[in-house]
């Protein structure tokens, strides 16, 4: 809505019916990225919309109050009524009563009551009452003429009160539009929401803070004009500045040695108390919007954040804080909650927590990557939580980090505690992966290996009962995870084909096949983060070779473990084939992504075509091991072969980068052409009949004449009629080989 229309919607409320003020919340719009603080001025900056938003809140709760004492219906009221009324009983009942103190007290009785018995709320039961004995007076055989007088008296003297209060009420609403209408510090109130927004312009870069900013209530900030999905706001990875369709990333940044927010209402949360009772946190969310911290000593504890009450982030990076001992992006404060996912923290620093630091287990983390972080003493965790979550019927969130990459991070990657459960994520090359300090573990579904000194450190014994409380992972032997009383948990030797991580080449891919490694590198496989994608090495001759794929479960038999999740870190459906999941952060995908391929050429051009492009989590397989499928011949990798020729032109393959070659042969053809080659992948060749194994891609080409307009070569068939891309599906391939 722009904002002539919102004025004139305001103007409109101004001079509309009775408005009830409880959920009246704003939503302001900063235009400005300098940190201006509270300026008279036409610029909004994140500061000044924060101010102006304290300010109408601070006037929305004395003019409540006032429409509150108008109604009848003041707390304040009925609560010092309560008060007064207890006192003068304790004051009647002592031996020597004070005469003054009951008189005082008997007159403030006096005054409260007549207030709420003249307030709206009480005058309306009044006049329901009055007409009530009116009505029945009227129905009686003979009514009293005098008696229905003085009824209709009453009644129209009521109707007098309540129409004056009910003036006096919308004066009070109108005073608070008038309010809006003018703003603040060059904010003003943009569009009526059901909770206060602040919304920022994603096209204006960076914005910068200059000194911390306190949040005493609640508040959202997102995108301006942009709804909650990251495709909405142009978000492809949130780590891709490549990406030429992608918006520029919207940036909070600390400009001076300080933290950027502190959430703070200023009273103490009690984690026992009903939320629904009771106001226990203030709430704080940011959706599609990053944090750039000062990068050098930025505050004691929180180096971006400091929360005391319930944060949420989604779809963000935070990014260079320093803290000089706790939570070096976030600090998360004992009663406190904090939610984050797909998000990434990066090279944060602390002491302890050097990306989360919190005081017990109020904290979900899903779909997100904690990288390159460094606590400074690394035998202090990168994500920390001080203590276990004491039992309570109203616990905020359920502690769980589920769908997530922990690596290459200095320090223990989870130092956690009792409490909080570990699930379908990947845990790898930091200083140690997980530590329970001396408590029983709850991790499921995972992969915790290849990091530098130990993989766990400090389980408690587990038990020999009924329980599963470290199933079906994935670790390295001797490194400290546990092996007894466990639940189908893999060690592998990282050493020849068990070899965790793979090499990479000049590009910082994986080396391709037959070279070994279970795990890529971080890299951007989809999603909003980079994952570290599994793979299934060329020497396995069947899937139940592989100690990844397949080797989670949907249902822990018998046992209280977690099911997988139903996606994986990069949003993608996990498999389903005999309740069976891949363990870690990322579901190896069965067959090619949807995308298309085709072209338009004018003669004598050559379209190169790649199979690469539509591998999906697929790799090429060894040339070695084609004629394994396809009988005896020379072949490169892939197993790449032209199927179908084309008609009017030719296709070939180039031998050196699999890429596939098409010309057309006809100097005056103007038409389209199509031919289809095949490719066996890592993946297909595990599919359950053999004429499912290649993988059969059909292109289609549209060719021009030479005397025809120049070529829309390389737009890969986005804008061309006949760009069509028709791809065979792989078969369900994991469901039969699973047992083998």
């Amino acid at each position: 809505m722009p904002a002539s229309q919102s004025r004139v919607l305001l103007l409109g409320l101004l001079t509309g019916s009775l408005i009830t003020t409880a959920t009246w919340a704003d939503t302001v719009v900063v235009n400005t990225t300098t940190d201006e603080n509270n300026i008279d001025n036409t610029s909004c900056s994140i500061r000044e919309a924060v101010s102006y938003l304290k300010a109408k809140n601070d006037k929305k709760a004395i003019i409540d109050e006032e429409i509150a004492v108008i109604a009848g219906t003041s707390l304040k009221n009925s609560s010092q009524l309560t008060i007064a009324k207890n006192a003068l009983t304790d004051e009647k009942a002592k031996t020597s009563p004070n005469s003054s103190e009951i008189s005082r007290l008997e007159k403030e009785i006096a005054d409260l009551t007549n207030v709420i018995n003249n307030g709206l709320f009480s005058l309306n039961i009044q006049l329901a009452q009055k007409t009530d004995e009116l009505n029945k007076e009227k129905s009686k055989s003979t009514p009293d003429n005098n008696l229905i007088a003085s009824y209709d008296a009453a009644i129209n003297t009521l109707k007098d009160q309540i129409k004056q209060k009910e003036t006096e009420r919308t004066q009070k609403e109108s005073d608070l539009l008038v309010y809006r209408l003018k703003g603040l510090y060059g904010c003003i109130s943009f569009d009526f929401n059901t909770a206060d927004n602040v919304s920022l312009y994603a096209n204006l870069g960076t914005y910068s803070i200059d000194s911390t900013i306190t949040l005493p209530f609640s508040l959202n900030f997102a995108l301006f004009g942009a709804d909650a999905s990251s495709s909405a706001v142009g978000i492809i990875n949130l780590e891709d500045t490549t990406n030429p369709d992608a918006l520029p990333r919207t940036i909070l940044k600390a400009t001076a040695s300080h933290n950027i927010f502190i959430i703070d209402d200023g009273k103490d949360n009690d984690h026992d108390s009903n939320p629904a009772t009771s106001n226990q946190y203030i709430t704080v969310t940011f959706n599609n919007i990053d944090f750039l911290g000062c990068d050098n000593n930025c505050a004691t504890n929180g180096g971006i954040i400091l929360n005391k009450e319930f944060l949420t982030i989604t779809n963000s990076v935070i990014a260079k804080g320093v803290a000089t001992e706790k939570g070096g992006a976030i600090y998360n404060a004992a009663n406190s909650v904090f939610s984050i996912k797909n998000s990434v923290i990066k090279n944060n620093r602390a002491e302890s927590g050097s990306a989360i630091f919190s005081e017990d287990a109020n904290l979900a983390l899903s779909s997100s990557l904690i990288a390159d972080n460094e606590t400074t003493n690394i035998n202090n965790g990168v994500i920390t939580l001080n203590k276990t979550l004491k039992a309570s019927p109203y616990a905020p969130i359920n502690p769980l980090i589920e769908n997530s990459t922990i690596s290459g991070n200095k320090g223990i990657g989870l130092n956690i505690q009792e409490g909080i459960f570990v699930n379908t994520s990947t845990v790898v090359q930091n200083t140690v992966g997980i530590s329970f300090n001396s408590g029983l573990p709850t991790v499921y579904n995972s992969i915790i290996a290849d990091n530098s000194t130990l993989d766990c450190q400090s389980f408690a014994p587990i038990p020999a009962d009924n329980k599963a409380y470290f199933a079906n992972n994935l670790s390295v032997k001797d490194k400290g995870c546990p092996t007894t009383n466990v639940f189908n948990s893999l060690l592998i030797s990282n050493t020849g084909a068990e070899t965790l991580m793979a090499a990479t080449d000049s590009k910082g891919h994986c080396v391709a096949p037959p070279a070994v490694g279970l795990l890529c590198p971080l890299a951007n496989n989809g999603g909003l983060t980079r994952t570290h994608k599994p793979r299934l090495l060329a020497s396995y001759t069947k899937l139940n070779d592989s100690v990844i794929v397949n080797k989670g479960f949907n249902v822990n038999k018998n046992s209280a473990g977690l099911a997988c999740s139903s996606l994986d870190q990069r949003g993608k459906p996990r498999e389903n084939n005999e309740n069976a999941c891949d363990i870690g952060a990322v579901e190896l995908i069965s067959g090619l992504s949807s995308s298309r391929q085709g072209d338009d050429i004018v003669f004598g051009q050559i379209k190169r075509f790649s199979p690469l492009e539509n591998l999906g989590d697929a790799e090429l397989l060894p040339a070695e091991l084609c004629a394994n499928f396809l009988g005896a011949g020379e072949y490169i990798n892939g197993c790449i072969r032209v199927i179908d020729l084309p008609r009017h032109g030719q296709a070939s393959i180039d031998t050196q980068t699999g890429e596939l070659l098409y010309s057309t042969t006809k100097t005056d053809f103007h038409g389209f052409d199509t031919f289809s080659y095949g490719v066996i992948t890592t993946l297909s060749r595990f599919n359950d009949a053999n004429n499912d194994r290649t993988l059969t891609t059909s292109v289609r080409v549209v060719s021009e004449p030479p005397s025809s307009p120049p070529s829309k070569a390389l737009d890969n068939g986005a804008n061309g009629i006949f760009s069509i891309l028709m791809l065979s599906l792989v078969a369900i391939w994991r469901r039969i080989y699973r047992g083998q």
